[in-house]
């Protein structure tokens, strides 16, 4: 598998994602610290996919976004998707549209290139804070369903991400496990201010990876602050495994509370009737 490598080996220091998330576009907007690109529930609807020979299909995606639930919420946005046909989504590299209405992100047209990356932008840009000055942030949640598909028996890619991002261009990312939005020089690099949840498909060894079917919280980097097998829990507490790409919808929620502090990520089989009442993963 022709996949780009990491140049550096081990963890890098994470801020916090508080202090990550609404810390963006001084520089692109004026001044205003507020507004940034917030992919698939915000501003941005940013999935990521990059597999080798192998293909990502959103079959149906389900964006329910609440801006601003807490008290001191400045402003609310509500939006669903449910087809993407008049969605004006923002799409670049192999992201396509089907016919079906479906989001596809990589190897739409059964490319051979061995590391394909795919983006969708919701095309708005929002505000997070009250004021450029405001202490809390803006909570929100979103809930998708993906399905993961390898068009050959041999192992894809490295999964796709759900992304906050400052801007919209990732020319200069590069596929593999740098997930379509990082590249070698910039890994890590604080002035990134990226945060993303990826859904990975391959492990990683030098970056410590649990296992090549995990959840994870990037801040800046593909290391992940927190990441854990994907998988869900059902009565009494038992954990049952998600396979990512195991060729059957996949349910996710990804929810931030502005006033804990606190980033909850949910998978659960598209067949599991309601969402699950424990997290995957609960951050910090």
């Amino acid at each position: 598998m022709a996949f780009s490598k990491r140049a550096t080996a081990g963890p890098m220091p994470r801020p916090g994602i508080f202090s990550l998330l609404y810390r963006y576009m001084k520089e692109q907007n004026s001044g205003n610290e507020c507004a940034a690109n917030f992919c698939a529930c915000f501003s941005a609807l940013f999935l990521i996919m990059i597999l080798r020979l192998s293909r990502f299909l959103l079959i149906f995606l389900h964006i329910l976004a609440h801006i601003c639930r807490s008290p001191v919420a400045a402003f609310s946005s509500i939006f669903v998707l449910n087809r993407f046909q008049q969605s004006d989504l923002s799409l670049s590299d192999s992201a396509t549209v089907t016919q079906t209405g479906a989001l596809c992100l990589t190897n739409c047209h059964h490319s051979t290139n061995p590391a394909i990356k795919g983006h969708a932008f919701y095309p708005s840009i929002l505000q997070f804070k009250k004021s450029p000055f405001a202490r809390t942030t803006q909570s929100f949640s979103t809930h998708f369903v993906f399905e993961i598909k390898l068009e050959f028996q041999e192992p894809g890619g490295h999964g796709f991400s759900f992304v906050v991002s400052p801007s919209t261009n990732f020319s200069d990312a590069t596929g593999g496990p740098y997930l379509g939005l990082f590249n070698e020089s910039n890994n890590g690099n604080p002035t990134n201010h990226i945060f993303a949840v990826e859904f990975d498909t391959v492990q990683e060894v030098d970056l410590d990876e649990i296992d090549g079917n995990h959840v994870g919280i990037n801040v800046n980097g593909v290391n992940s602050s927190v990441f854990e097998s994907a998988a869900y829990y059902i009565d009494y507490g038992k954990m049952e495994v998600v396979v990512l790409d195991s060729l059957t919808p996949i349910q996710a929620w990804i929810e931030y509370d502005g006033q804990m502090k606190q980033l909850n990520v949910t998978i659960a089989p598209f067949s599991h009737p309601l969402k699950p009442n424990r997290s995957l993963i609960s951050y910090p």
